[in-house]
């Protein structure tokens, strides 16, 4: 997962081509199930980095709630000491309702 993070994702979005990432990515695999480790790890990154706002733009490709994705990382970190709290994400906060994709848990 970090070769995919550090040599494939963030290279292109630091040069400014996520949206052609996200583009291949669909072409490969239209569900995106594939792609759904790669993705989580980099959600961990990002949030682990404070990067919220490409991590925000991470879920929405995809397609999975922010509560749900918020769940899965801190449930996964829980392990890790170094992941920092996501309270201010939580769906009360957003005035989120809490959905949950089963089929992805």
């Amino acid at each position: 997962m970090e070769v995919f993070i550090e040599s494939l994702f963030m290279r292109l979005v630091l040069k400014g081509k996520f949206t052609q990432l996200k583009e291949q990515m669909e072409t490969a695999d239209p569900t995106l199930q594939a792609w759904m480790p790669y993705l989580t790890a980099a959600c961990k990154f990002l949030l682990r980095r404070s990067f919220h706002h490409l991590l925000y733009e991470i879920q929405v490709f995809m397609r999975v709630s922010v509560v749900f994705i918020v769940v899965a990382v801190e449930k996964d970190c829980e392990r890790e000491l170094s992941c920092p709290r996501t309270s201010h994400l939580e769906p009360r906060t957003l005035g989120l309702k809490p959905t949950f994709f089963s089929n992805l848990i």
